[in-house]
């Protein structure tokens, strides 16, 4: 068995798998000591858009990465890493979760967007597949409208109750920052 923790971990080669406007934040070592991983790919293709990752890490000789690749391939485009792992057209590197977020003190994560965040309008336009973020709202059509993640950020006032985390027998639903494995 491997002892490793995984926000998405992808490991179907008989499609192609599409993670689009996901969050995954705080995928931390429980004491394994073995590797964590954001979004892992270990087979397959796997195209990864508009998704935020961080808050990855691992106790040593583990190690941590927000985007990995195993197996397969994965392409990447609109996605921002808090370490250096995104890539593609439109990624942003080094992005800390404290400057996306209402709040990541645990215990009371909101990962909504707040103002200024690097996600905001960063993303790609992907209304051609679904439009309503994590909340249901319709996310704007066109270039340069799009936020990174599953919150599209609207300028209202977030909800100050912590959002209630899925677990791995939920269904993930687009722009869902359940963990997953496909």
């Amino acid at each position: 068995s491997v002892n490793a923790a995984r926000g998405i971990d992808i490991s179907s080669s008989s499609t192609t798998n599409y993670v689009y406007n996901n969050t995954v934040y705080n995928v931390t070592d429980t004491g394994s000591a073995f590797h964590q991983y954001g979004i892992h790919n270990s087979s397959g293709t796997t195209i990864a858009t508009n998704n935020y990752v961080g808050g990855v890490s691992a106790q040593s000789p583990g190690i941590g990465y927000d985007f990995y690749v195993s197996g397969g391939t994965m392409t990447q485009s609109y996605n921002i890493s808090e370490d250096d792992t995104a890539s593609g057209e439109g990624s942003q590197t080094l992005k800390a979760p404290v400057d996306q977020f209402v709040s990541i003190i645990s215990g009371s994560e909101n990962l909504h967007l707040k103002a200024g965040a690097d996600c905001f309008n960063a993303g790609t336009d992907l209304s051609g597949t679904f439009t309503d973020d994590i909340d249901g709202e319709t996310r704007p059509t066109g270039a340069n409208t799009w936020d990174i993640g599953a919150d599209e950020f609207t300028g209202n006032s977030p909800p100050t109750a912590p959002t209630t985390p899925y677990s791995n027998n939920d269904t993930a639903q687009s722009g869902q920052t359940n963990p997953i494995n496909i």
